[in-house]
């Protein structure tokens, strides 16, 4: 019993720093974007999908999904990853290998239903890992670009959660009880899991398909900020946005309605 409330006093922060994302959120969005009737210009030929995190939602897309269709793009982006486990209703809480198989699918959708050759792929945190995914999945042939913000990449500490946890002893247990359904994408994030170690078993990127790649420092979900998500492999952008706009506070929840991290989708999308 001892081990096991331990295990769960040392979980609650892990689900917390999932969770600012949602709780941010206050006003009344649509569940899901997108305008199946709509088609590439020769201007825009390429959909936009928008890819949320952990707990999350296309809400988080608010900001950037009407900034981008004012543009003449066509841009779409879903909610995805509920477990019926869990009994809050909250997104991209599954196992990663059901969210792919939901996000691939909804991709593929948008390309037959926009008659595109290719799209677009940005995604926030778990979203950001789900592109890079998606873009092996896929190929060239339908992945243009992938633009990733704050990716856990390389699995997440949790600002040293993770290490708290590994060296108590009480990461298997904690790790048990997120797969149980708690939050099984969770520990599918961590530092050295299954999930981070085959998403790094190879080459990340695919050859022919941009990459683009935004951090900070100031990061405490997708930790350590920067080099938790950076991909070191040729043709790659990675930016520290501590270093493109000092003095910036930036909170990884709020990233994908930042106007300064807008402004970068926007200019990498125009690449």
């Amino acid at each position: 019993m001892a081990v096991r409330a331990s295990a769960f006093l040392a979980l609650l922060p892990v689900v917390a720093l999932a969770l600012p994302a949602a709780a941010a959120v206050a006003d009344p969005a649509p569940p899901a974007i997108g305008d199946w009737n709509c088609h590439p210009t020769a201007e825009h030929p390429r959909p936009v999908v928008l890819i949320h995190g952990t707990a999350g939602g296309a809400r988080d897309w608010r900001v950037l999904a009407p900034r981008l269709q004012a543009q003449g793009r066509c841009v779409f982006a879903l909610d995805y990853g509920r477990d019926p486990r869990i009994l809050l209703p909250l997104n991209a809480f599954a196992p990663m290998a059901q969210s792919l198989d939901a996000v691939g699918a909804f991709t593929e959708q948008v390309l037959a239903a926009t008659g595109a050759t290719q799209v677009d792929l940005v995604g926030h945190s778990q979203g950001g890992v789900l592109a890079m995914q998606i873009a092996q999945r896929l190929g060239p042939d339908a992945i243009h670009s992938v633009l990733a913000i704050a990716p856990t990449t390389h699995g997440t500490a949790l600002d040293g959660l993770v290490d708290l946890s590994d060296g108590t002893g009480l990461r298997p247990v904690v790790d048990d009880v997120l797969r149980q359904g708690v939050c099984p994408a969770c520990a599918d994030q961590e530092v050295g899991s299954e999930a981070v170690d085959e998403l790094n078993s190879a080459p990340i990127t695919v050859p022919g398909i941009r990459y683009g790649i935004l951090a900070t420092r100031q990061d405490l979900v997708a930790t350590p900020g920067g080099p938790g998500s950076f991909v070191d492999e040729p043709g790659v952008i990675d930016d520290l946005a501590d270093d493109l706009w000092p003095g910036h506070v930036l909170e990884h929840g709020s990233l994908p309605r930042d106007p300064l991290v807008d402004d970068w989708v926007c200019a990498h999308l125009d690449d």
